[in-house]
């Protein structure tokens, strides 16, 4: 007998669920999901496939087996973004690699792109391009011997700014030191460009962020696989004039949504200043420039495909056009993995519902 109270039977259950929704929506065409604004925003499980998700990727996946609470573990949320339409997630991990997750997602989770990270705390070395090289060639014979291994980031809870905000006395890992990119830093970024990887600037300080993108131009590697992670958020904290240098290097800047879920009028007050900030940065550093990530999957949040479907629905209620909404969940992201801007088609799928705009 099935435990309905038992969180991992209840994902199992909405999957099936939604397998059902899904097969439907192919005969009747897509159900309505979320409302347009962020009030009653969050609508989990509602039909099947949903038309603003059709191509996204999304580059900011939390995921388990973790350390810490998730809302699914990985081929579960893969499943579940595949069935709302999703091309793809790139998963995130603070502590562990990934390439190993998003090789299996892509085994047993048919047509759908995942994508793995390295983030350089403590637990592979810090900045250890030994690590990098290892992720960078995860794979199997009769698969591409580079692996799903994918995006770089230079670090999170162990970086200096991080261990600052959060008052920890623990050794920190320095990608910036004294004004300079490290000597380490500077070669995982010289592996990251021979393996053909991309780099995210992690809970860098702005400034720090600012020197790494510069360092990895330097370097040679292209500007539109490198991005700042969820600039809008404390950790790294930018302000709007460094998201433009960012901008203005080539590079990319991530607006993170995380939950878009209120459940008291106070949580609504925060949520809809949180999204205010982010559709009015939006357009002051330009959807060009801009990729849109969930930042989800933490076990007391929405899953990750509905909060991105919401995240994606109140930044068009706030003036944020469809086609901007596009470049920033589909072309963007695709552009940042060095992978086709238009995702294959699919089974039930139009080609004018494929991709974004070139």
């Amino acid at each position: 007998m099935i435990n309905l109270t038992s969180p991992r039977s209840a994902v199992r259950v909405g999957l099936g669920i939604l397998m059902i929704g899904g097969i439907l929506a192919f005969a009747v065409g897509p159900t309505g999901a979320q409302s347009g604004s962020s009030r009653g925003a969050f609508a989990p499980g509602t039909g099947g496939i949903d038309p603003i998700l059709v191509g996204a990727i999304d580059l900011h996946a939390h995921q388990g087996p973790d350390d810490k609470a998730r809302s699914a573990d990985f081929i579960e949320a893969a499943q579940y973004a595949r069935l709302k339409g999703m091309r793809g997630l790139v998963l995130k991990s603070h502590y562990d690699h990934t390439a190993i997750q998003a090789f299996m997602v892509r085994k047993y989770v048919s047509g759908f792109e995942a994508f793995g990270t390295i983030d350089l705390n403590r637990t592979h070395g810090g900045m250890n391009p030994f690590a990098v090289e290892h992720f960078a060639s995860i794979s199997m014979p009769g698969y591409p011997p580079e692996g799903f291994g994918r995006m770089v980031m230079m670090g999170s809870y162990d970086v200096p700014f991080a261990l600052a905000n959060a008052k920890s006395d623990a050794e920190p890992v320095y990608v910036v030191r004294n004004g300079a990119v490290v000597p380490e830093a500077k070669a995982v970024i010289a592996m990251v460009k021979k393996h053909n990887l991309s780099i995210t600037t992690g809970h860098n300080s702005g400034p720090e962020a600012l020197l790494i993108l510069k360092e990895a131009i330097a370097q040679g590697i292209p500007p539109v696989r490198l991005s700042v992670t969820h600039a809008n958020e404390r950790e790294p904290g930018l302000t709007l004039e460094e998201m433009q240098q960012a901008a203005a290097m080539g590079a990319f800047v991530e607006m993170a949504g995380q939950s878009q879920r209120a459940l008291n009028a106070d949580m609504q007050k925060a949520l809809d200043a949180k999204n205010d900030r982010i559709a009015d940065l939006i357009k002051k550093v330009g959807p060009e420039h801009i990729i849109m990530e969930s930042d989800l999957g933490q076990g007391d949040t929405e899953y990750i495909a509905d909060g991105l479907a919401a995240f994606v629905r109140n930044m068009r209620a706030r003036g944020i056009t469809p086609a901007e909404t596009d470049i920033m969940t589909k072309r963007n992201p695709a552009r940042f993995l060095g992978i086709p801007e238009v995702a294959p088609l699919r089974l039930g799928e139009v080609v004018e519902s494929v991709g974004a705009r070139k």
